[in-house]
């Protein structure tokens, strides 16, 4: 039965403390605490059969229902659950005591098969259909009415007779007979005296039928514990004190949120005596299994969900709904369908995997019982904010610096109220430094977040999720971060994003724990070792074969092309934000400018959310530009971060910042890939699965492996080994298009032209940039494109770049095409809230199509190659 309190907390009378209630014959603490540790982690949930609608027609000769009740327990079997809590009815064993037994007992057998124990339920108060229905009776029962909740659920033994002087000796005959029956069946869990005595109109009247009911059952010495839920919304209240003390075991019932869940287990402690939650999970009150799993977890408490099965209580309904609602989309309970599926498959293998912890020990508090120190900033932080111990915090950016403050970190209008710092625009960086005493057995992160997070312990990814989840979960570490966490000084640093659409405050708060529990445990996390990934490059094509294709395509000019309604490569990519008109608009504007190439950055991030869907967008695009005589080269990884967000994610990107250059901008796939050799096989999948699809189509030019791998934030180029890798898994499909990856301001990227089939290299400055082509064509004798470049007004401009390219024979491709939510004309490096520049950093087109110069379209139209050199003549494998 639900808690109508949490539907309607002041409508039902007050349940006055009763003085007389009696706690003696109960079990000592040692006795009960004993009992619990015997009977093991119960995973449970209040049982119906789909064939009934109440007690009354469960247990009547005429509606049992037991092959499917053997059905029903088989996937409860499946489900991981152990134990079921069951109403009985009363009035069904005053017309057949013996019938009623025997039913139990056959219902027992059927439970047993499938490792299922039972507690019963011998009183209840809830009716449903109240007032109407605050009575049972016996033969047919009511049928479901359309869109409502459980109407035809009735009490046992009903108000009226629970209060009759002259129903109490038959009253006392049913308890002593039912459990003297059961009292040493190893079937039996425990014993509920009554269910949510007073609901429904009783008011405080049934009180006293419970503490006779603790009494005859107690005289009769089960060998099973005794108890009655707490069910009061506050187990502060004083008949729910009295019904914890009568208990030999603690239960009580919480349909309210996380936090007010929490808050009754700690009282519920306080009695030093196994504790259950024998009723709870309405799923859209956030008390679901996600949010209350971890914490029955920790503190070692066993539980029973509302309903198994969706049938005639139709208790997948809200108690809100009316006839004539549709099914709601998130059912308020119940676990499968009358098919046996599964409403969420995730429901079920947290079912299944439910354990409890030792121990949670404390490595970083979070702020909810004191305010934490962080060091944070709310504007874009310089490379390497996300590394420990190599870098201060105090980096500047844009003239901006770290600040100290107390964490939780949100907006003023979110729960809960222990927010300290007020965080209310996209973004938020915070880190700090932390010891670790000794080493960490299993570290999870305890978090609370609204919305997106990425979280980093010493430069190692330790998890990262989307949405909110308005209570405090745990997330165990990734492998690479739990071997990170040493004994010693650490760095934690955590990124939150609040997307621009979503609505509702923010809030973000972070800790560490060791949740301590035996190795066997599915909370346990086993360190596995880095696979060995073997890498082959596969061979490079000679000079004389990367000429002779060079010399049989056009003259390349191109552009790195996003269209200008996307700020990254996830936008322009996923199916929401896919944009075929703006690209073939953009596209047409680039070929009657004399454009013939467009370099473009794929997005790993989108092909693993939905493989077909991103290869027929990539196929659309192909398609689009061929239209327009345009060729591709595309980029499957890239290690650029203007957003400084690690790791790329789905769903609206921000724009970028008011006069800032391409802050909007991910990587891909993410760093946390990158470094992460076990998840290299999905990477190769995507690699192959794409150039497969195209490896003999002629509207590809170049397949480009990486964009600047190896960024400035450490020395050590770390994204090196994906390179060659990716050279591999490439050549491996025998493409007919030659593969590269280029080299930057980064000197040690040079060393990845040895890989390469056709030289690549981006320079956004005319200096030295001759000197450049001479010396790479002498040492590699290849065909080279300069994949970026042109800066204005710092001696990138065209007019000083494409004579040079001219000269030397260099395909090129410009950074942006058209002005967009990039914001790429606005320079790197200044500060927030410049004006536009009148003097554009990149981008060839307004948004409008009308060019930023005219004068640059006619270097671009007129743009050819010169006779090469004489000294270059003689050293490159051309005629």
């Amino acid at each position: 039965c639900d808690e109508e309190l949490a539907k309607e907390p002041n409508t039902e009378p007050s349940i006055e403390p009763n003085r007389e209630l009696s706690i003696t014959t109960k079990w000592s603490e040692e006795k009960a605490n004993q009992w619990y540790e015997g009977v093991g982690v119960i995973r449970g949930c209040n049982y119906l059969p789909r064939s009934a609608g109440n007690s009354t027609e469960m247990w009547q000769k005429e509606t049992f229902t037991p092959d499917i009740i053997d059905q029903e327990f088989g996937w409860a079997e499946n489900a991981g659950y152990n134990n079921v809590r069951v109403f009985l009815q009363y009035l069904v064993w005053k017309d057949d005591p013996d019938g009623l037994k025997q039913r139990m007992d056959r219902f027992m057998s059927i439970a047993y098969k499938h490792g299922i124990s039972v507690m019963w339920v011998l009183f209840d108060d809830c009716a449903f259909g109240y007032p109407a229905s605050t009575e049972p009776y016996l033969g047919k029962q009511g049928d479901p009415k359309p869109g409502q909740y459980s109407p035809f659920w009735t009490p046992s033994p009903g108000h009226n007779t629970a209060v009759d002087s002259e129903s109490r000796p038959s009253l006392k005959r049913y308890v002593k007979d039912v459990v003297k029956t059961f009292a040493n069946d190893d079937r039996v869990l425990a014993w509920d005296m009554y269910n949510e005595p007073g609901m429904s109109g009783a008011g405080p009247k049934t009180l006293a039928l419970v503490k006779k009911s603790f009494e005859w059952t107690r005289s009769v010495n089960p060998a099973q514990p005794v108890t009655v839920g707490a069910f009061q919304t506050s187990l502060e209240d004083p008949v729910a004190q009295q019904f914890m003390e009568l208990s030999d075991i603690i239960t009580f019932h919480s349909y309210e949120n996380i936090d007010a869940v929490r808050t009754k287990i700690q009282i519920a402690k306080k009695f030093n005596r196994p504790v259950l939650c024998t009723e709870f999970m309405i799923r859209r009150n956030n008390n679901t299994f996600f949010a209350c799993l971890p914490l029955f977890s920790e503190f070692q408490v066993g539980w029973y969900n509302w309903g198994l099965v969706a049938g005639r209580t139709q208790t997948y309904l809200h108690w809100t709904h009316k006839a004539g609602d549709p099914v709601p989309k998130v059912w308020q309970h119940d676990i499968f369908y009358t098919s046996g599926l599964p409403y969420d498959p995730k429901e079920i293998d947290l079912i299944s995997d439910f354990d409890f912890y030792d121990e949670v020990k404390t490595l970083l508090p979070t702020s909810e019982y004191e305010p934490q120190s962080w060091n944070y900033i709310m504007d874009t932080p310089n490379y390497g904010w996300h590394f420990g111990g190599k870098y201060a915090y105090d980096i500047p950016y844009q003239g901006i610096s770290w600040r100290k403050g107390f964490g939780a970190f949100g907006s003023k209008n979110t729960l809960p109220t222990y927010i300290k710092t007020h965080w209310g625009n996209n973004n938020i960086w915070f880190r700090k430094t932390f010891e670790v005493e000794e080493k960490a057995s299993n570290p999870y992160l305890r978090i609370r977040h609204d919305e997106e997070f990425e979280v980093y312990i010493n430069g190692e990814l330790a998890a990262k999720g989307t949405g909110d989840n308005t209570f405090y979960e745990y997330i165990p570490f990734s492998q690479r971060a739990r071997a990170a966490l040493k004994v010693g000084e650490n760095v934690i640093s955590v990124h939150c994003h609040k997307p621009t659409d979503s609505r509702g405050g923010q809030y973000i708060d972070v800790g560490i724990v060791d949740i301590i529990v035996p190795e066997d445990s599915t909370y346990y996390v086993k360190v596995q070792e880095t696979p060995e990934y073997e890498i082959d490059t596969g061979i490079p094509w000679t000079a004389e074969k990367a000429w002779k294709w060079y010399k049989s395509i056009p003259v390349t000019k191109g552009a790195n092309f996003l269209p200008s309604t996307a700020v990254n490569s996830v936008e322009m990519w996923q199916e929401e934000s896919f944009d075929p008109e703006t690209i073939d608009r953009e596209l047409g504007l680039a070929a009657k400018a004399g454009y013939n190439s467009m370099r473009i950055f794929l997005q790993y991030a989108v092909w693993e959310d939905d493989p077909e869907g991103f290869l027929t967008r990539f196929d659309e695009y192909l398609a689009i530009s061929d239209k327009h005589g345009i060729t591709t080269m595309p980029i499957f990884f890239d290690d650029c971060c203007f957003a400084m967000k690690m790791e790329p994610l789905l769903g609206l990107q921000d724009d970028s910042w008011p006069a800032a250059h391409n802050t909007g901008w991910v990587p891909s796939p993410g760093y946390s890939m990158v470094l992460d050799k076990a998840s290299w096989p999905k990477l190769e999948n995507f690699v192959k699965g794409v150039v497969t699809r195209f490896k003999n189509d002629k509207r590809i030019l170049v397949w480009d492996v990486y964009n600047e791998p190896g960024p400035g934030f450490t020395p050590d180029c770390t994204s090196h080994p994906l390179v060659r890798a990716t050279f591999g898994w490439v050549r491996q499909m025998n493409p007919v298009q030659p593969v590269t990856v280029c080299s930057f301001a980064n000197p040690v990227s040079m060393n990845l032209h040895q890989y390469s089939d056709v030289i690549t290299h981006h320079t956004y400055s005319g200096a030295g940039l001759e000197n450049f082509l001479q010396k790479i064509y002498e040492k590699y004798k290849k065909p080279v494109f300069i994949t970026e470049c042109m800066i204005r007004g710092g001696g990138g401009d065209f007019d000083i770049i494409l004579p040079i390219f001219e000269k030397y024979n260099a395909g090129w491709y410009n950074w942006g095409l058209t002005a967009g939510r990039s914001q790429c004309y606005n320079y790197m490096n200044v500060p927030l809230g410049t004006p536009i520049p009148k003097v554009w950093c990149c981008e060839v087109f307004w948004p409008d199509g009308k060019p930023y110069d005219p004068e640059e379209i006619r270097m671009i139209k007129q743009f050819d190659f010169e006779e090469l050199p004489d000294s270059l003549k003689q050293i490159l494998p051309i005629d």
